[in-house]
């Protein structure tokens, strides 16, 4: 199933809509977690996906999105910011 990402200074988010996968990447090898926060405007729902695998390792959250929404996914630093559709 195809997946929409965007990159960031520190981490890389891809959504795959079919399962509502998150996958959260670190880019810095510098031991400290990565995290992403999602938010479902529409709905009032929001929340993060977090790793500590460290660098170059992808961790993922399964979510139950509702169907035909908006989601849009940014990081703690402000540089990384993807909008999608479920």
């Amino acid at each position: 199933m195809p997946r929409v990402c965007a990159t960031g200074a520190l981490v890389k988010v891809c959504y795959q809509a079919m399962g509502d996968y998150i996958f959260v990447e670190d880019l810095v090898a510098d031991g400290n977690p990565v995290s992403v926060n999602w938010r479902i405007p529409s709905a009032g729902r929001s929340g993060q996906c977090i790793t500590s695998l460290g660098k170059g390792a992808s961790a993922f959250c399964n979510k139950n999105f509702p169907e035909h929404t908006t989601i849009v996914f940014t990081d703690n630093s402000a540089s990384l910011k993807l909008q999608t559709t479920t």
